[in-house]
């Protein structure tokens, strides 16, 4: 699988560094895989990297105009904790009530850390992109902190992957099979 990402990212890798002109150098029969396969291996690249580039920037623009939504504020109590599949870490799930007490939530999750007596301040956010499901989730003002970096982080893997694109386009062009040998 390492050759398979190798050659759809850095052509002519494996053709005695020959700057990726491998494909239109030798014929067909001697090549191995072929340009077709090239070809396949370089579109198979560019639609991830566009994949990836939209589904980010989606995202991250969901989460930026969330926080511009209304939220409630009140106190979260923890029930239990229930281990994190693969980590050490535990999930906080427990009783979350409004400060005014209109909304209340039974099996609410946490997402931060509640204090020494198990209670914690929170907010709700009924619009929330991640709070599509059941059960829903609360934050604390500190893990809403930690989680500003998310949509520029984001954002930062979307513009990588739509620079990766023109990229891989380029190369392509240079290595095109329809290319006259010298």
């Amino acid at each position: 699988m390492d050759r398979f990402w190798a050659a759809a990212f850095a052509p002519g890798w494996d053709r005695g560094g020959d700057g990726g002109s491998g494909c239109v150098e030798l014929p067909l029969d001697e090549q191995g895989c072929g340009c077709v396969w090239q070809a396949l291996r370089r579109a198979f690249a560019i639609a991830v990297l566009g994949l990836v580039a939209v589904s980010t920037f989606f995202v991250a623009i969901s989460m930026t105009m969330d926080r511009s939504e209304p939220v409630q504020w009140g106190t979260f109590s923890e029930d239990r904790c229930e281990p994190k599949p693969r980590s050490s870490l535990c999930r906080s799930i427990g009783k979350w009530v409004s400060d005014t007490g209109d909304l209340a939530f039974e099996s609410a999750v946490l997402d931060g850390k509640p204090g020494d007596d198990g209670t914690v301040d929170a907010y709700y956010r009924a619009t929330d992109v991640f709070n599509a499901n059941d059960p829903p989730v609360v934050r604390t003002a500190e893990a809403d902190a930690e989680n500003r970096w998310g949509s520029l982080l984001l954002f930062a893997i979307s513009l990588a992957c739509a620079v990766g694109i023109p990229v891989q386009l380029a190369l392509w062009r240079r290595v095109s099979p329809t290319r006259r040998r010298r």
